[in-house]
């Protein structure tokens, strides 16, 4: 699935914000799996106010589960 074309969710059912941007995963997150399907597609993203390049939201490229 491409980036532009994925759909993001999470837990919280009312959510809708959107990817503001694609950045790379954090070095120590570089093997880790989405909590929810399991695959290690992940990537990182600017999604909430609070990350950043540094300490980004996690992104699983294949189900579009995202986490803080």
């Amino acid at each position: 699935m491409e980036k532009k074309n994925l759909k993001i969710w999470t837990d919280e059912e009312n959510d809708t914000r959107l990817v503001k941007r694609f950045v790379n995963l954090p070095q120590g997150l570089k093997g880790s799996k989405c909590s929810k399907c399991g695959s290690s597609n992940l990537t990182g993203a600017i999604i909430t106010e609070t990350a950043d390049e540094y300490d980004p939201n996690i992104v699983c490229l294949d189900c579009g589960y995202w986490r803080d």
